[in-house]
């Protein structure tokens, strides 16, 4: 069976975060198993948790690493578990 992994982030909302997680993802090989946002309009938080299978052998220090530059621009705290 596959290994998967999850991401969960949150940042300021903007246009343009679902576009570069995705975008992110098809650059590293990955197929979306599943996919939850949230908007705190209140707030202005954007909330996400993307569960997803790499098809390369990959691991969590090599997806934060890769992922950082995505993270810098759009001021996310992130995880992959």
């Amino acid at each position: 069976m596959p290994k998967s992994f999850t991401l969960t982030l949150t940042c300021a909302q903007r246009p343009g975060i679902v576009h570069a997680v995705s975008s992110f993802l098809l650059q590293q090989n990955c197929d979306i198993a599943e996919h939850q946002q949230f908007d705190d309009t209140q707030n202005g938080t954007f909330f996400l948790r993307t569960s997803f299978v790499p098809v390369d052998d990959m691991d969590v220090q090599k997806l934060t690493n890769r992922f950082q530059a995505t993270a810098s621009e759009f001021g996310m705290n992130f995880e992959f578990s």
